[in-house]
């Protein structure tokens, strides 16, 4: 009888000792999808404005200053397994005018896209990996284009409802007309993202860079911006966002002796599709939501524009 009572005891001793780690691990262990994927699309409108030296050129060549209201659309689509995450991301702004300086030309819009691989290692408390792909933009003001490779270091912190992610690393120009664009730099970024609830997300970045222009010309370019984000029903969610960047040449050229910058501000609203994520907050933390291609190469179409 002892015997059997002992071997009882042990047995749902076992059982409970088994379930109480199964319990543990679905606290503290993150579930990881075989795979999961999520889908953006927008359009709205972006506000760019050029300062500069105000005279032309005695080639022609337009150092002046212009602003204009254009459109902009694009999108994202990002696919990820337990340990890494393939991305691609782009977008097409509008033709812009100069205004301010009595020439009608227009300038040719601009085309932005871009390809990346994220190698992660996923925690209970953070996911970390490194990333590096290919971007290609063509310039704001010709017919030429320029491509870049880019890669670096990225981790985010899990706390709570909050999430804390960051990237660095450098970019190098590798085909094109890469004369009037960033030939190459480096870049860190720092972004926030705050769960009102599992449904419903607010997030925060911002980024800068530092590069070479022309092989001998510094240059600056930046970009920051907020989203919010809302999961209507099953994989759908919508957002509204804010997108800022700036652009700075310490241009050489002695027609154009004085710095210039591009600064643009976007407004956008789209819609998102997830794949094999419940909610946003477990897209965030074990699906593709954890990272995205830092939004640094969209602004290389400038430069051409500034020289």
């Amino acid at each position: 009888m002892f015997k059997r009572n002992l071997v009882s005891a042990s047995a749902a001793a076992l059982v409970l000792f088994c379930a109480s780690q199964a319990s543990a691990a679905d606290l503290y262990e993150p579930a990881l999808p075989d795979l999961s994927a999520v889908m953006s699309m927008y359009a709205g409108g972006s506000f760019l404005d050029q300062s500069g030296p105000g005279d032309e050129c005695s080639s022609g060549e337009n150092c002046g200053q212009f602003d204009d209201n254009t459109w902009l659309a694009g999108g994202n689509a990002r696919v990820a397994g337990q340990s890494w995450q393939l991305e691609l991301a782009g977008s097409v702004l509008g033709d812009t005018d100069k205004e301010s300086d009595g020439d009608s030309a227009e300038y040719q819009g601009s085309t932005y896209f871009a390809l990346a691989g994220h190698w992660l290692g996923r925690g209970e408390t953070g996911t970390w990996g490194a990333f590096g792909g290919f971007a290609h933009v063509s310039h704001q003001d010709s017919d030429s284009t320029s491509g870049n490779l880019f890669g670096g270091l990225e981790y985010a912190h899990f706390s709570g409802n909050s999430t804390l992610f960051g990237q660095v690393g450098g970019t190098v120009a590798v085909s094109g007309e890469t004369t009037d664009t960033w030939e190459q730099g480096i870049f860190a970024r720092l972004g926030w993202r705050y769960f009102m609830s599992p449904t419903s997300k607010f997030e925060v970045d911002g980024m800068v860079g530092w590069g070479e222009f022309d092989s001998s010309d510094d240059g600056v370019t930046a970009a920051w911006g907020a989203e919010f984000e809302n999961q209507f029903s099953g994989p759908f969610s919508g957002f509204v966002a804010y997108r800022g960047h700036y652009v700075e040449d310490s241009d050489n050229n002695p027609c154009c002796s004085e710095d210039q910058e591009v600064v643009s501000h976007s407004i956008m609203v789209g819609f998102r599709i997830a794949v094999n994520s419940e909610d946003l907050l477990q897209r965030d933390r074990t699906g593709a939501g954890t990272f995205d291609i830092p939004d640094l190469h969209r602004a290389l179409a400038w430069p051409n524009d500034l020289n």
